[in-house]
């Protein structure tokens, strides 16, 4: 959650730590102490952390709810766990209901942490916290932008030979947006795709595409 939020490892201490049971030359130290510090967790008591504790749903949510801002908006509808799963709402960070009472997998926190990507951030202009629709995690703090649109060129191959187009390997144009890349990607051609890019050095750098709007139907010819 901390990486996603734009955090880098350079600019993280993890000279001491903030808890007696998170050795200070541990990987995830820095993190958990820039948590602490931004008010994220708070740990068991004790001075305890539990970083070998289980993890239940509704406490991944206050961790990424508050990672997003929305702390405030949390508590004024009652805090956890109410609280925090009527703020995920809001800041569009769509999830399933989950038992508390259930530890997660591995596999449902990549989902949470999924969500967070395309989730929206709360801040405070001093009169309330107001939410930011503008622009998602992604975009705001990792510079990754969305385009959407009909793939008209991928690699040297135009759609329905598209005017205005020119046959160029290393670049996909989805509706009238070039992506440079390394690949191909001709099984994107025609597809209608969200797709995600960096600007570097001046240039669109593709990332990747969601293509999960398009219905597509196989037919094999041993079929007619």
């Amino acid at each position: 959650s901390m990486k996603i939020m734009g955090y880098d490892d350079n600019i993280l201490s993890a000279n001491y730590s903030e808890f007696a049971d998170v050795p200070a030359d541990s990987d995830i130290c820095r993190y958990i102490n820039e948590a602490k510090r931004l008010g994220y967790i708070s740990g068991k008591g004790n001075g305890e952390f539990g970083p070998k504790d289980e993890l239940s749903y509704n406490d991944a949510i206050v961790i990424v709810v508050s990672a997003l801002g929305a702390k405030g908006i949390a508590a004024e509808k009652g805090g956890y766990s109410a609280g925090y799963l009527y703020a995920a709402k809001r800041l569009n960070l769509k999830h399933d209901s989950i038992d508390n009472t259930t530890a997660i997998t591995n596999a449902d926190m990549i989902k949470i942490l999924y969500a967070q990507l395309f989730a929206y951030t709360a801040f405070d202009p001093n009169d309330g916290i107001e939410i930011d629709t503008e622009e998602y995690v992604l975009e705001k703090h990792l510079g990754v932008k969305k385009v959407s649109g009909k793939v008209r060129q991928a690699g040297n191959i135009l759609l329905n030979s598209d005017a205005g187009l020119t046959d160029t390997d290393g670049r996909i144009t989805v509706g009238s947006t070039v992506l440079y890349t390394d690949e191909p990607h001709l099984n994107l051609l025609g597809l209608h795709i969200d797709a995600y890019y960096k600007e570097i050095k001046g240039k669109n750098i593709f990332l990747c595409a969601d293509t999960s709007d398009n219905n597509i139907t196989v037919v094999d010819s041993k079929d007619f």
